[in-house]
């Protein structure tokens, strides 16, 4: 379990800077296991949205500020609900591009 205060939900920036090691683990971890599209910096993101909207039950609270993580549900969360629903997207791609257009 790793341990959170509730002001790094409020502050990506201050999320990415105190977990940095726990992310850059994480990603090594999750690139054996799948072929990651993300750089670091874009998973810190996605996972700090899953801690924010607790999917998973991937948070804990512990007293006031404190919240702990189940670095479990996390790895299950990754792997069952974020690399399935996730597409790379060729952006070279003229039909992609039209689409896009298209859409605004």
């Amino acid at each position: 379990m790793c341990r959170l205060q509730k002001k790094h939900l409020r502050s990506p920036s201050n999320f990415i800077q105190d977990y940095s090691d726990y992310i850059r683990q994480l990603h090594g971890e999750l690139s054996g296991v799948a072929n990651l599209i993300w750089n670091e910096e874009e998973l810190a993101q996605l996972v700090l949205s899953a801690l924010r909207s607790n999917d998973f039950n991937t948070v804990h609270p512990e007293g006031v500020t404190q919240l702990s993580v189940d670095e479990n549900a996390l790895r299950t969360w990754c792997l069952h609900k974020l690399f399935p629903s996730s597409v790379a997207i060729p952006m070279d791609d003229v039909d992609v591009v039209g689409l896009l257009l298209l859409s605004i």
